[in-house]
C-alpha cells in the first residue's frame, strides 16, 4: 500500500489483499461495453473519429495534475480503448491483422504476470518463472524437432528481435565478414537488423524465387558459390502476405554445402508445428541453426509472446556475460541459474508462463486442433472467393491468409485501396499488400504444381494464349447459373474434405480416382491443382461407367461410405438433404450478389449505405463460409468417422 505524507491510504498495490478483484471486474465490465459501443470488430469514423473519442476522455493532457480515482479512469479509459480497438475475436468477422486473438485463459495467466512483476534477468527476482521459462523453451524444443538437452533458448519480443539473435549469433559463431541470403519476401527486419549489426546496407543478397514465391535452390546455391564472405542463410516460413513457406529441408542442405549458418523466420508459419496436417510444411526446421517463432500469431497467447531457439546450447556463447548484482559466478557455480546470457534485454517479463498455462489447459494436439480449423476456415474462405466473379483469389492459401482483389475495370490497385480503407472502418480487418506484376501474373498458374510446392521446370512461364485455372474458372463462372456455381463449390469443397480425411495420396496423371466400397462405385475427377495445404481444385466429376455426377449423389455416396445410416447419429438422408439446402442459400446468396446495385469504381467505393452494405457483407460471408464441406465435417465430428481435427 502506498501512503500519502499524513499515513492515509492512497493507491493499494497490486500484492494487497482484495485489491485486484473489484479493479479487474470493473475491466470486464468496461470492455464489453466498449465492445457494444463499437458494434463491429472495428471502431467506426476512421482515425478522426477514434482520436476524437480519446482526447475526450483524456482531456487537456495524458498526465492531469489531480487524478480522478482509480475506478473511473479504468472504466473509462477502458471503455475507449475497447471501443476504438480492431478486435480479432469480434464475432462478426473473427478476422485478424497478424496477432491472433487470445485466449481468455492466457489472458487470465498474464495478470498473474503483471502482478507479481518478476524480471528474468536473475534467478533472485524470479525464481519460479525462471523454472517455468527453461521448461517451456525445452518444450518448444522438441516440438521444433531439436534434442532438447542440446538445444537452448528465449522468450523474446517477437520476430524483429528473434532474427536480430539468428543474424548476431550467425555473425559472431565464426571470424570474418558475414553476407545475408534470404528470399525477396523475407521480412523487412532482415535487412534493418543487418544495418543495426553493423553488416552494412550491401550485406543482404536477396535470391530469386521461383513461380511459387518460394526460395530458388538452384540461384540459392549460384549465389552462395559466387560469395567470398561466410553466409547466412535466412529461411522463411511463413511470408506475412501468401503465408509462403521456403523448402527449408533443401535450403539447409545447400547451405551445408558451403558451411553457411541457417535461421528459419518462422515467426508466422511456426504455428504449423502443431498440426498434424500442417507441420510437414516445415520439413528440415530441425536442422536448422535457429529459429524464431511468436506465439502471438499463431498460438493464441497476448503479445509478446515471441521466441528464439537454437539447435546447440554452445551458439548462444556469444552472450555470455557475468554482472555481479545479477549473476555472480559463485552463485551460479552454487547451482542458482541465469538467463541473462541468454538474452539482449536484462530487464524481461515472464511471458513463458502464460505459454505454460496455455499448453497445461489444453495440450498441444488440441492447439494443432485450432490450427486445423483456422486453416480450414481458410481455405472455405478461399473457395468463396474463387467462385465470386468481381473477386480475384491470387494463390491458393498455404497457412491462414487469403490474399485476394476486386477485379477493377481499370485503376485497380487505386479502387481496391479503397476498398480496403473503406472495410477497415466499419466491417473488418483487412490487410494489405503488394506485389509486382510478374508474380501476380504467375500466382494463379496453380494448375503446373504436380508436387507439393513443387512447380514443374518452366512452371513460371505462361505459353502464350493459355490461361490459367483460375482464370478458366472464373470465365466459366462468371456466366454461369447462380445454382451451378453454388453446387460446383459445395462438390469440390465435398471432394476436399474427404481426401483429408482419409489421406487420399496425390494422383500419379490429371485424374483421381476414388473407390467407395460400400456402395461398389468409384468417382472420378479431372485434377486441376493438387495442394499441399488441401486447396485442390477439381474440373469435371464423373461417377465411373455412368457419366457426369451431380451433388446429391456425390453427398449421397460419401454420406454411405461414411457409414451415415439410420442407425447413427446423423443419418444419410438428413445429411444429404442439408448439404442441397446449403446449395441452394449459397446460389441465392449468389443471385443476390451478382442483382446488388453497386458501384465499386465509382468516386464512392462502396454501396451508398454503408452500415446497411456492411451487415449483408457480413451475413453473405458467414453464409457461403457455412456451406457443404462444413455440413459434412460437422457430420464426420458427430458420426465418428475419419480423422476429423475440425
Amino acid at each position: 500500500m502506498i501512503a500519502d505524507v499524513n499515513g492515509g491510504p492512497v493507491a493499494p498495490l497490486a500484492g494487497t489483499a482484495g485489491a485486484l478483484a473489484p479493479l479487474l471486474a470493473q475491466v470486464a465490465r468496461a470492455l464489453a461495453d466498449g465492445a457494444q459501443a463499437r458494434g463491429g470488430p472495428v471502431p467506426a469514423g476512421g482515425p478522426p473519429a477514434v482520436e476524437a473519442a480519446v482526447r475526450a476522455v483524456l482531456g487537456a493532457t495524458a498526465a492531469p495534475r489531480d487524478g480522478v480515482g482509480a475506478d473511473a479512469a479504468l472504466l473509462d479509459l477502458t471503455r475507449v480503448l475497447a471501443a476504438g480497438a480492431a478486435d480479432p475475436a469480434d464475432p462478426a468477422s473473427r478476422i485478424a491483422h497478424l496477432h491472433c486473438p487470445p485466449l481468455a485463459v492466457a489472458v487470465a495467466a498474464d495478470v498473474a504476470v503483471a502482478a507479481l512483476n518478476q524480471s528474468m534477468d536473475s534467478w533472485d527476482q524470479a525464481p519460479a518463472a525462471t523454472v517455468i521459462e527453461q521448461e517451456v523453451i525445452a518444450a518448444l524444443a522438441e516440438l521444433v524437432g531439436y534434442d532438447k538437452e542440446k538445444a537452448a533458448g528465449v522468450m523474446t519480443g517477437g520476430g524483429t528481435e528473434s532474427n536480430l539473435m539468428g543474424l548476431l549469433l550467425a555473425r559472431d559463431a565464426r571470424p570474418g565478414p558475414v553476407r545475408v541470403f534470404c528470399s525477396p519476401y523475407a521480412h523487412f527486419t532482415i535487412a534493418r537488423n543487418a544495418m543495426v549489426l553493423g553488416l552494412g546496407p550491401n550485406a543482404v543478397t536477396p535470391v530469386r524465387t521461383e513461380a511459387d514465391s518460394r526460395m530458388d535452390l538452384a540461384a540459392l546455391r549460384d549465389a552462395l558459390a559466387a560469395s567470398p564472405e561466410r553466409a547466412v542463410v535466412v529461411a522463411t516460413a511463413g511470408t506475412t502476405d501468401l503465408g509462403t513457406i521456403d523448402p527449408i529441408d533443401e535450403i539447409v542442405s545447400v547451405a551445408r554445402e558451403f558451411g553457411a549458418w541457417v535461421h528459419v523466420d518462422a515467426a508466422y508459419g511456426g504455428g504449423a508445428l502443431f498440426s498434424r496436417r500442417l507441420s510437414a510444411l516445415l520439413k528440415g526446421i530441425d536442422q536448422a541453426d535457429s529459429v524464431g517463432l511468436d506465439l502471438h500469431k499463431i498460438g493464441w497467447q497476448p503479445a509478446p509472446a515471441g521466441v528464439f531457439l537454437t539447435r546447440q546450447r554452445k551458439s548462444f556463447a556469444p552472450l555470455a556475460m557475468s554482472a555481479a548484482y545479477l549473476n555472480p559466478v559463485d552463485d551460479e557455480e552454487a547451482g542458482f541459474p541465469s538467463l541473462l546470457g541468454l538474452s539482449l534485454r536484462t530487464t524481461r517479463r515472464a511471458d513463458a508462463f502464460r505459454i505454460a498455462v496455455t499448453f497445461r489447459a489444453f495440450g498441444l494436439s488440441t492447439l494443432g486442433d485450432f490450427v486445423d480449423t483456422c486453416h480450414q476456415l481458410t481455405l472455405s474462405a478461399a473457395a468463396a472467393i474463387a467462385a465470386a466473379p468481381r473477386l480475384e483469389l491470387l494463390a491458393p492459401p498455404i497457412l491462414t491468409t487469403v490474399v485476394f482483389r476486386y477485379r477493377a475495370k481499370s485503376d485497380v490497385d487505386k479502387v481496391n485501396a479503397a476498398l480496403r480503407r473503406q472495410l477497415i472502418v466499419w466491417t473488418a480487418v483487412v490487410g494489405r499488400t503488394e506485389r509486382a506484376a510478374r508474380d501476380l501474373a504467375e500466382a494463379d498458374t496453380a494448375e503446373s504444381v504436380r508436387h507439393p510446392h513443387r512447380p514443374r521446370p518452366g512452371a513460371g512461364r505462361r505459353r502464350r494464349g493459355r490461361r490459367s485455372a483460375g482464370e478458366q474458372m472464373t470465365d466459366r463462372l462468371d456466366d454461369a447459373d447462380p445454382a451451378a456455381v453454388a453446387e460446383f463449390a459445395a462438390m469440390e469443397n465435398l471432394l476436399r474434405c474427404w481426401i483429408r480425411e482419409t489421406n487420399v495420396p496425390r494422383p500419379d496423371g490429371d485424374r483421381l480416382s476414388l473407390s467407395l466400397k460400400s456402395s461398389g462405385i468409384t468417382l472420378e475427377a479431372v485434377v486441376t491443382h493438387w495442394s499441399a495445404a488441401g486447396w485442390h481444385r477439381f474440373g469435371e466429376v464423373l461417377v465411373a461407367g455412368h457419366g457426369p455426377a451431380d451433388l446429391a449423389t456425390v453427398a449421397a455416396l460419401i454420406a454411405r461410405e461414411a457409414g451415415f445410416g439410420s442407425g447413427e447419429s446423423v443419418s444419410g438422408a438428413d445429411l444429404v438433404a442439408r448439404i442441397l439446402d446449403s446449395a441452394r442459400r449459397t446460389a441465392e446468396f449468389v443471385a443476390g450478389r451478382r442483382a446488388e446495385p453497386r458501384d465499386p469504381e465509382g468516386t464512392t467505393p462502396v454501396a451508398p449505405d454503408a452500415q446497411e452494405s456492411g451487415r449483408h457483407a457480413r451475413r453473405g460471408g458467414a453464409g457461403v463460409r457455412a456451406g457443404a464441406a462444413w455440413i459434412f465435417c460437422a457430420a464426420l465430428v458427430r458420426g465418428g468417422a475419419g480423422d476429423c481435427q475440425f
